[in-house]
């Protein structure tokens, strides 16, 4: 949820979500959020990273993925 890039946010999911039908996967409606810095996932998916001293930031996002219909959320 908290790349820069918009592909990361929708674009990616528009394209696989063919083929979630197609198979009949069951789809997870998840939040993937990035906490810090320099992970191969911040570098890759353009992150603005989360700082580990501001949990209430992280916080915030959970109702907001929420309101997004998501169920889950994944900290990384």
């Amino acid at each position: 949820m908290n790349s820069e890039n918009p592909y990361y946010i929708s674009q990616a999911q528009a394209l696989g979500a063919p083929n979630v039908l197609k198979f009949g996967l069951e789809a997870l409606p998840t939040a993937h959020l990035v906490i810090g810095e320099g992970t191969s996932a911040w570098f890759v998916g353009n992150v603005r990273g989360i700082p580990f001293d501001k949990p209430k930031i992280a916080a915030a996002y959970s109702p907001s993925a929420q309101f997004l219909g998501m169920r889950f959320v994944y900290l990384e």
